[in-house]
Parts: C-alpha cells; sequence; structure tokens
C-alpha cells in the first residue's frame, strides 16, 4: 500500500489548498469586524490592502513559500538613511557655576 493510498485510508491526508492568500484575507477581516474596535479594524484593513496582498494575493495558500515570505520583508532601502541626522548644538551656560565665591 503506497502512503496516499493510507492517507485517503486513514483519513490523514490534508488536499492542499487552492485558496489564494486575498481571499483568505478577505475572510479574515469579515471575521475580525465581529471583535475588533474600528481603529484596529481600519489598521488591519489598510496594512492587508496597502502591503500584503499586492506582493502575496494572487498566491494560493499553500503555494507560499519562505522565499515569498524573505521578498515580502525585504526592504529595498534604510528607511533611516533618509532621514537627516539632528545634530545638538552646546550651548554656553549662561550662568557661572555656583562656587565658594558666589555664595558667600
Amino acid at each position: 500500500m503506497s502512503k496516499m493510498e493510507y492517507d485517503l485510508n486513514y483519513s490523514t491526508f490534508i488536499e492542499q489548498s487552492k485558496t489564494l492568500y486575498k481571499d483568505f484575507m478577505e475572510s479574515f477581516l469579515n471575521d475580525k469586524k465581529m471583535h475588533a474596535k474600528r481603529g484596529a479594524m481600519t489598521t488591519y484593513s489598510s496594512m492587508i490592502n496597502n502591503h500584503t496582498l499586492s506582493s502575496l494575493g494572487h498566491l494560493a495558500i499553500s503555494n507560499i513559500t519562505p522565499r515569498h515570505i524573505q521578498d515580502f520583508y525585504k526592504i529595498s532601502k534604510n528607511p533611516v538613511s533618509l532621514v537627516e541626522r539632528l545634530k545638538l548644538e552646546k550651548r554656553k551656560c549662561r550662568y557661572e557655576p555656583w562656587n565658594r565665591h558666589t555664595l558667600s
């Protein structure tokens, strides 16, 4: 008996999902509506619709590989490099520090 026959006979066979990631996430958002606050839902929807669906939405869930996830997280440009570094100026103290002569 082959492994597939064994899995089919003993109900351990799991068919790969053909569900697209975008359909799964749509279902996820619908489920979340019941329990999440409006602000959280806005954040979830925005992040999913503006970021993940453009990269992964067209893929079937069973076809998403670690490479897809790694490519999704890859940042082409370090966002910190876009910020100008602040330079602190040393200021002179307007008053002289207290000493023995000042206190007497």
